[in-house]
C-alpha cells in the first residue's frame, strides 16, 4: 500500500463516519475530534504501515494494548476536515486471531464526561467497560458498518504524558 493511498482516501473515511454518526443520532457539532485511527489486517501490514506514518511526524508511542501494538503518531501536518483539525492518528495492529480490514477504522472525540453522553443517548448500545480506566479510558460504540466512535475525557497526547 502506498502512503497516498493511506491520506487519499481520508476525507471519504470522515464523510462516511460523520454521518454514520448523525445517522444513529448523536450530535457531534461542537465537540473536538481527537484523534482518529487507522486498523492493518495483518502483522506483516503494520510493519509497513509504520515507517508511512512515521514520515508524517513523529512516533510519540508504540504499546501492547488488548494484546495488540498501538502507534501513535503526532502529525506534523494536521488534517483538516471540514471545522475539524486532526494532529493525532493511531496506527493498529490486529489481534492475533482477528479478522480485520484495513484501513480508517474509528474516531475519538472529547467529552466533558461519559455520563452526560449516556444520560443524552440511553437507547444507544454503549461500550462502557473502558470508561472507569485510570489512562486511556474511553466510551465507546460500534456503528452499523463496524467501525467505531469512541469518545475520551482526557486528550489521547495528555493521557501518553502521564504515564
Amino acid at each position: 500500500m502506498k502512503d497516498s493511498n493511506l491520506f487519499s482516501k481520508i476525507d471519504k473515511f470522515f464523510e462516511q463516519i460523520v454521518e454514520e454518526i448523525g445517522n444513529v443520532g448523536i450530535d457531534i457539532k461542537g465537540l473536538v475530534m481527537d484523534h482518529i485511527a487507522y486498523s492493518t489486517c495483518t502483522t506483516k501490514e503494520y510493519e509497513s504501515t509504520l515507517p508511512r506514518f512515521k514520515e508524517k511526524g513523529d512516533l510519540l508511542r508504540e504499546a501492547i494494548i488488548g494484546k495488540r501494538r498501538v502507534a501513535v503518531i503526532k502529525l506534523t501536518t494536521p488534517i483538516k476536515y471540514k471545522t475539524y483539525m486532526v494532529d493525532v492518528v493511531e496506527l493498529i495492529e490486529p489481534k492475533e486471531g482477528q479478522e480485520a480490514l484495513s484501513g480508517w477504522e474509528h474516531v475519538e472525540f472529547l467529552v466533558e464526561n461519559y455520563d452526560s453522553m449516556l444520560k443524552r443517548y440511553p437507547d444507544l448500545d454503549w461500550d462502557t467497560k473502558d470508561t472507569t480506566r485510570d489512562n486511556f479510558s474511553r466510551l465507546k460504540l460500534t456503528l452499523p458498518s463496524k467501525r467505531e466512535v469512541k469518545f475520551l475525557d482526557t486528550p489521547v497526547l495528555e493521557s501518553i504524558a502521564r504515564e
